[in-house]
């Protein structure tokens, strides 16, 4: 946004004139302004100075917080630029966030491709003192592509490579490439999509960018930049300097297994070969500056100076800490460079090219050279809401102009009517004018933190004066995650099921024995060695196996009745089963509920003040529960989500809209610490509004329990937030409309039949992050409704996951690196008994933190302060049980340490991780297993927690715990034997078979609860024609690639989707060969096929023959006039020649596109006699 009127005011004040004179001289200056007034203060001066700044800031909060207040008052074409810190672990091997480093090189980029735009460029004193690449170097590497240019594809790849790209099958993130044929794909770190680029011989043909999800092309180009994408690279270890640093290096206190690696590593170095940890030689590698970046005679302005000071000196001391520690451990060479630029360098860089100058909140000293403060810029202090109406008159009458800048506008206007104090609300910013009715201006994403007089005459209002609350923007690039095939993933030597042929062992693909074609085969071992080649087209008849595990599944034995018989037993229990799941699910049908009425303006107001952009599976979802409310039946549907994906909101969003309709709501959640984090989230985004929110839990007393209780049986309570005691018999309600259950498989048995008559009564919306099996069974299988959330928020990062035995030495840097960073600790022992000494353990050797406990035993009072104290900042570390492992949100929090990692479930496992990485920052855990041998199932576990490191695999884990934690006690005993008999995927295909079929029987019988069927299986004709029909691997060289490629096209179930991936392939690998566009025309006809119920089309010499699975004789007369006298009709089938220089696809389409209207018409009366 842009406020004309505002800046205007602000340059009419004397002491700004004074302030910026001082700021554009060369003359270092201290200057003092009020902290509500610096991000506008500091944008007004970039604007006025039209010449770079650099706001250096004491750490990364404050520059993030700085950086987002600063883009409220600036236009969207302005250049503000925030440098963030990179994670990477001091003088550890780790691996950068790669959006961190996207974010660094995106900056940059606009550096040097825009030297002479002004730009406003916020960096905290880590960021500026961590190394990056070489101005020199950066505008070297960095080239322009255009199209017609003569450029050979080997001496752009080789380019590449010496920029830091990495070769990967699929580019989807910056920093990878891909060749295909005569096809480039690249995605540069400065751009928001990848590129295509199509070269024909050694010129460039076309480019265009694509969707880096759906890698489809989406616009052409002519032309793109390509800048580095990384800031360690092996093309400047070319340099003799660097080199020589090599060499020089000094392993005399290293252990001989250190010094083996590192030399292993530098000879990897100097010959340009790409290794894992790279980026741990970057101290060597890249040694620039940010501020070479910088154009000369520009401005830098310390934020705080004084805090500026104390960071550096903090800063260094761990930096020399961490270094000595690690050389007295022989871990690094002697003489190992440092990993950061010296403060007292920098100084000197900034006194040598720029001007120096510095901003703080407070006056001090006598360096002081302008004070703005001497100006009243704060509004005056309201004791409680009731003040604000008041305030407001108060300064209208003192002429002021009132500017509210708020994210609830028309709700702030219905509170200004009711007090009789004029308003209006402004769609832009720029049409404000001087009046003396309070101005109201609409902010979506953005919130101003604090509100400020500006002298003379104007106040500005944000949200936290009028509602008493502030929200965040988010500022990191917008990621999905991709679990959506997951179950079509084949892996060699991994278990996987044949529809007709039962369990086997998928071996990978190959050629077979008996064929000399280029068909391709997945290989799958049956028992006794015997093993059967699947032709690739057929690969949709194959899905992965996921069972209860115990032991690895028994083969089926090929040529047997063993499947047969297999699948018959399974499709007897599941129809047994069916018929108990409908009519649960006809019982729901048939019971009326409230109809709840579209959105009010109050619900849009409210879904409009959310402060992020929601993801496009939170909007779905948001949409699914809606239209279930809106619906005359009662809602029951679960939103399964991972950990931090937004499902509170679609709850919040719920609950408001059964509020609205005088209904009341209760919010069930199984712990106490739960409980409170709702209750917070919910008061903080309803606070607005006049609703009443309570909550009810054992951390409540006597006699608050029971007003409470009085107090929802009357009504007075709209929204109950608590634990398993409000679904207790003594608990009343006046009109109970939505029940929220939040993590339902946490509760017992007894509580869980409690739910069960909610569900015939109210809407019940569930939230999970991690669905036990039978709900995700339920769910699949169309019983209950289900919306899954897989979308990332846009600021999240992958949490980094190590398993090492327990040791102090580890606890304690993992503890002072987290505290070093500002941040909190989560430490979870699960054993009460043990768990004070535990604490101890850590007050002893972590001195520097400050510890407390918290477990469920624990007396209430002393639970709450405990949690209360660490979730505002007052603890480092918190040692608990899993008390927290469901829905806290302590986004300061970003380490956990989980002792005796081996003793938890994958689901739990998984939900304690999620209590960490909820904020921007990059978030550790820490599974701690003890010195002595883990169990097969616990290593299998954590082998799995740690592969399960990307966002959104929360869908996907819970699949692998159904694998490894069995389903006995989910779906008995007898089912669970069922599925591991078959695996869970064709379990779930017969299971659905059995409910359509009962539901057809039932609408046969007129029984109107019961939906229209939609049969599971699908139809495959069986197709001969003497023709390679397959992908070729020079085509599509990367297995995975041609896999799912395959299955793809196996999955098509219409023409228009042919056609769809058609273009896609196209678009994606070049021009089609031949063997693939027979593939691609068989699976047409397979289309055809099963429109015409044709079985098999099969050539044999000249000849080719429909069989159909019906009789033609009624109509053969009319076939014969249709096609005429070459073809032959037959009770069953019809045959008709193929000569060699005619394409056999093009004949058979235009025969079957000739047969279907008639086909179907002869169907229809075959039905009807």
């Amino acid at each position: 946004m842009h406020f004309p009127i505002l800046e205007q005011t602000l340059r009419s004040n004397g002491q700004y004139e004074k302030t910026l004179n001082s700021i554009r001289g060369s003359i270092n200056t201290d200057n003092v302004v009020p902290d509500q007034l610096v991000p506008f203060f500091i944008y007004a001066v970039w604007k006025d100075l039209g010449k770079d700044i650099v706001i250096v800031t004491p750490d990364e909060s404050q520059a993030s917080k700085l950086f987002s207040q600063i883009k409220i008052w600036a236009d969207n074409s302005d250049p503000i630029l925030i440098f963030p810190e990179s994670d990477s672990l001091t003088y550890e091997r780790t691996k950068p966030e790669p959006n961190i480093t996207q974010n660094r090189l995106q900056l940059l980029s606009s550096l040097t491709k825009h030297p002479n735009s002004n730009k406003l460029i916020i960096a905290s004193v880590s960021s500026l003192q961590q190394k990056t690449l070489d101005k020199e170097l950066f505008v070297k590497l960095t080239h322009t592509l255009t199209i017609d240019s003569k450029l050979s594809m080997a001496s752009q790849i080789e380019r590449l490579l010496d920029s830091g790209y990495v070769s990967t099958p699929i580019v989807n993130s910056p920093g990878f490439f891909n060749k295909r044929g005569g096809i480039l794909d690249i995605f540069s770190p400065q751009n928001e999509n990848p590129h295509r680029i199509e070269f024909f011989g050694n010129n460039i043909d076309s480019i265009r960018s694509f969707d880096s999800e759906t890698q489809i092309s989406i616009n052409p180009m002519d032309k793109i930049t390509i800048c580095p994408a990384s800031e360690a690279l092996l093309f400047s270890a070319n340099e003799e300097s660097k080199i020589k640093l090599l060499d020089n290096l000094d392993f005399s206190n290293c252990k001989e297994s250190i010094r083996t690696r590192f030399i292993n590593e530098i000879t990897y170095i100097k010959n340009k070969l790409e290794f894992d940890e790279i980026n741990f030689y970057s101290t060597i590698l890249c040694d620039g500056y940010l501020l070479d970046y910088i154009n000369p005679n520009s401005k830098v302005i310390l934020y705080r100076p004084s805090e500026i000071e104390e960071q550096v000196k903090n800063l260094e001391s761990h930096y020399s800490e961490l270094r000595q520690i690690k050389i007295e451990r022989g871990e690094i060479p002697l003489n190992f460079p440092e990993l950061h630029h010296q403060w007292q360098d920098i100084n000197k860089l900034i006194e040598k090219t720029f001007s120096l100058n510095s901003i703080s909140p407070w006056e001090k000293a006598e360096s002081i050279k302008n004070n703005l403060k001497t100006n009243t810029f704060s509004i005056e202090f309201m004791n409680s809401k009731k003040d604000l109406p008041i305030l407001l008159k108060k300064y209208i009458q003192q002429n002021k102009q009132v500017l509210a800048l708020t994210s609830s506008p028309a709700r702030f206007a219905e509170i200004l009517e009711e007090h009789k104090i004029d308003s209006k609300i402004y769609s832009s910013e720029h049409s404000l004018n001087k009046t003396t009715e309070v101005s109201i201006v609409p902010t979506q994403n953005v919130t101003l933190n604090e509100g400020f007089v500006l002298p003379p005459d104007i106040v500005v209002f944000s949200d936290y004066e009028i509602f008493g609350n502030t929200k965040q923007i988010r500022t990191a690039p917008k990621r999905s995650a991709k679990n959506k095939g997951f179950l079509d993933e084949l892996i060699p030597n991994s278990y996987v099921v044949h529809v007709d042929h039962g369990v086997g062992k998928f071996l990978g693909v190959g050629a077979s024995e008996s064929d000399n074609s280029e068909t391709e085969y997945l290989i799958i071992e049956y028992a006794e060695g015997d093993k059967l080649y699947v032709p690739t087209e057929h690969i949709e008849r194959i899905t992965q196996y996921l069972a209860p595990f115990s032991t690895p599944p028994h083969l089926t034995r090929l040529g047997s009745q063993q499947w047969v018989n297999a699948k018959a037993k399974v499709a007897k229990a599941t129809n047994i089963l069916a018929v108990e799941l409908l009519e649960t699910y006809a019982s729901r049908e048939i019971a009326k509920g409230h109809q709840y009425q579209l959105d009010s303006k109050w619900q849009m107001e409210l879904e409009d003040s959310f402060p992020f952009k929601e993801t496009d599976d939170q909007i779905k979802a948001i949409e699914d529960v809606k239209l279930d409310m809106e619906s005359k039946r009662p809602m029951d549907r679960l939103i399964c989500g991972d950990v931090g994906y937004g499902k509170t909101e679609i709850a919040v969003r719920a609950a408001f809209k059964t509020v609205m309709e005088n209904k009341q709501v209760v919010v069930l959640v199984p712990t106490t610490v739960l409980a409170q984090q709702h209750y917070k989230t919910f008061s903080d985004r309803l606070s607005p509004y006049p609703i009443s929110i309570d909550i009810i839990s054992r951390l409540r007393s006597s006699s608050e329990q029971k007003s409470i209780l009085t107090k929802l049986k009357t009504g007075q309570i709209d929204i109950c937030i608590g634990t398993h005691r409000i679904i207790q018999e003594d608990v009343d309600f006046k009109n109970l409309g939505l029940v929220i259950i939040d993590e339902e498989q946490r509760f017992g048995v007894a509580h869980k039949e409690k739910l069960k008559k909610f569900r015939s009564q109210v809407e019940v919306l569930t939230l999970t992050a991690t669905p036990i099996p039978r709900t995700l069974n339920l769910a699949l299988s169309g019983i209950r409704d289900m919306s899954v959330i897989e979308s990332a928020p846009e600021y999240r990062t992958p949490i980094k996951t190590f398993v090492a035995e327990y040791s102090e030495q580890l606890i304690r840097e993992a503890i002072l690196r987290e505290i070093d960073r500002k941040g909190q600790v989560f430490f979870v022992h699960n054993r009460v008994q043990s768990i004070d000494q535990i604490a101890n353990d850590i007050r002893q050797f972590v001195p520097e933190s400050s510890v407390l406990v918290a477990h469920g035993q624990m007396p209430p009072n002393e639970l709450e302060k405990a949690m209360l104290k660490f979730s505002g900042g007052e603890i480092d570390v918190l040692v608990c049980t899993t008390i927290i492992e469901s829905g806290i949100d302590i986004p300061n929090a970003n380490s956990i340490i989980i002792n005796r990692a081996d003793s938890f479930g994958l689901s739990q496992l998984y939900q304690l991780r999620g209590r960490v990485g909820r904020s921007t920052k990059r978030a550790y855990a820490y599974l701690l297993t003890p010195p002595r041998m883990i169990s097969p199932v616990s290593e299998i576990r954590l082998k799995t927690i740690i592969s399960a490191n990307e966002l959104g695999i929360g869908f996907k884990l819970a699949m692998k715990d159904l694998e490894i934690r069995g389903a006995g006690s989910i779906l008995g005993a007898e089912q669970s034997g069922h599925m591991k008999s078959v695996g869970y995927d064709l379990y779930n295909k017969l299971l659905s078979d059995a409910v359509e079929t009962l539901r057809s029987k039932n609408i046969q019988s007129g029984n109107p609860h019961i939906p229209n069927p939609k049969s599971t299986q699908r139809f495959s004709a069986n197709i001969q024609l003497p023709l390679p029909s397959n992908i070729p691997v020079k085509y599509i060289e990367d297995l995975q690639t041609r896999m799912t490629i395959y299955k793809r096209i196996g999955n098509c179930e219409s023409i228009q989707q042919i056609e769809e991936i058609k273009r896609e392939i196209r678009d994606r690998f070049g021009p089609i060969p031949i063997q693939l566009e027979n593939l691609l025309s068989v699976k047409k006809l397979k289309i055809y096929c099963e429109q015409l119920s044709i079985n098999a089309i099969i050539q044999n010499g000249t000849s080719i023959t429909l069989f159909f699975n019906y009789n033609l004789k009624p109509a053969v007369i009319r076939i014969k006039n249709l096609l005429g006298n070459d073809f032959y009709i037959g009770n069953k089938q019809i045959k008709f020649p193929v000569t060699k220089n005619v394409n056999p696809f093009i004949l058979i389409e235009e025969t079957l596109n000739k047969l279907l209207d008639l086909i179907n018409n002869i169907r229809t009366k075959t039905t009807t006699d």
